[in-house]
Formats: C-alpha cells, structure tokens, sequence
C-alpha cells in the first residue's frame, strides 16, 4: 500500500501509524481498516530483518483483535527457523477457519518472535499463546481478556458516511404488541343442550303390535310312513332279507 511505502524497518511503525491503520474510512474511496492493517502487516514482513523489530507485527495483529468488523476470534499461527518465519493470520467462527490473508514470509529468525511472546505477553494482549510452544512453532489466539469484544457493526466506515448514504444511523423497530393469551386446551368444554321441541309438534303413530308367527304342523319322518297299499314298501323287504345269504353245501356245479 502506497501510504507505508516510506517505512523502511520494522522498528519505524509506531503506535500513531497502528492508530490511523485501525481509522475508519471516511469516503467510499478510502480503503477499509482492515485492508489498512493487512497493508501495514505486508510492508513489514518486506522490509523485515534479522534483529530489526519483526516481533512488533504481533502488536499490530494484537490490535486487530478487538476489531469488530472480524467476525470471529483472530488466531495467529508462527512457523520457522533460523532464517525465515512465516505468518499466517486466521478467523476462528465457532464453525470454520478462515484465512485473512496469504502467508506472510518474514526474513527473520523464529526465535525472535518466541522470545517476545515468553517475556513479553502482556504486550501482545488480547492475544495469548494456545497450547504449547514448540521448537519451531507456536500459535496466539485471542482470549478473554481484555476489553470486551462488541457485535458487528458498521465500525469500518465513518459514522459520517453511514448518515449521507442512509440519512439516518437508528433502525425503526416494529411497534411492540402483547404476546396472544394461551389458550387452555386440556380444559374441559361445556356440553351443548339441543334445543326444545315445539309444544304443538304432532306425535308420531304408535307402532303396530307384533305379530306371531303361526306354528307349522311338524312333518313326519320319511321312514314312518305307511307302505303305500298293492306293493311292498321297498325299505320293508330290504329289512327281512337276511344280513348274509348261505348257499346249501350239497349244491353242486353244474358241467
């Protein structure tokens, strides 16, 4: 970014620099507090060295933590060694992890950068260490403490820009109603009477009187019957004939 081209080291950033990074833009031309502050990040991880201040972009990114307008809780990540350190900023909302910006390379030994967070952590507050330090990595996180983080709003832009595009700042609220009474289903329901007849209604006609059935002379066995007169009754000469007939032993075949 062009308005921190003339800073040359890591130790020329002073707070009044950090102060009108984090200002809110007053036209729509004017880059964002955040694009500012990344701006500022990036020229001091080109011009940083061995020995020059490079543990100062942690108070930087310390300041952007209580910024309303990062929608999350700002984690910083350190990786390196003797020569290079990389930088990598995140957004932690509860759900995902979202990169703010590319890695920062920085020309300048890890070991600076975890000597100030061991010696120096009230410096870099809100931010404070998460887990443990390792030999060649580290990880800040914000935490608790401090002052409050506030809601999103619209802090990145001047409250003076917010009035000429919208004319006004206060949201109208719908006005307030009382909530509806409940209504008792459980409760028992009164039965309903039907109504009365009319006095002059005519009565209807007595019903006929039942009428009972006559009985039916019963019917005589078909074996009882009398034998019809001329011939034998059929069941009658089948029951004098005996169960098994004998033929005579003499009887002889005949050739």
């Amino acid at each position: 970014m062009e308005a921190y081209d003339n800073i040359a080291s890591c130790l020329e950033v002073t707070d009044e620099q950090i102060l009108h990074a984090m200002q809110p833009a007053r036209s729509l031309d004017d880059p964002s507090p955040r694009q500012k502050m990344l701006g500022l990040l990036h020229r001091m991880a080109h011009v940083a060295a061995p020995e020059s201040g490079a543990s100062r972009m942690l108070l930087v990114a310390a300041r952007m933590a209580l910024r309303d307008w990062i929608d999350g809780d700002l984690v910083v990540r350190l990786i390196g060694d003797d020569d290079v350190t990389v930088m990598q900023l995140m957004v932690d909302d509860g759900f995902s992890m979202e990169r703010m910006t590319a890695p920062l390379q920085i020309t300048a030994p890890f070991e600076e950068f975890r000597q100030a967070v061991i010696h120096e952590p009230n410096t870099i507050l809100p931010l404070a260490r998460d887990g443990e330090i390792e030999h060649r990595g580290l990880t800040l996180r914000r935490t608790q403490t401090g002052a409050p983080k506030g809601p999103p709003s619209f802090s990145a832009l001047d409250l003076g820009l917010i009035e000429g595009m919208g004319g006004r700042t206060t949201i109208e609220r719908a006005p307030h109603r009382p909530p509806a009474l409940p209504v008792e289903e459980d409760a028992p329901k009164a039965a309903s009477k039907p109504p009365p007849l009319p006095k002059d209604r005519p009565k209807p006609p007595p019903l006929p009187a039942a009428r009972s059935a006559a009985k039916q002379p019963s019917r005589p066995e078909p074996a009882n019957l009398p034998p019809p007169k001329g011939k034998p009754h059929r069941l009658a000469s089948y029951a004098k004939m005996p169960a098994i007939i004998e033929f005579p032993k003499d009887l002889k075949k005949k050739p």
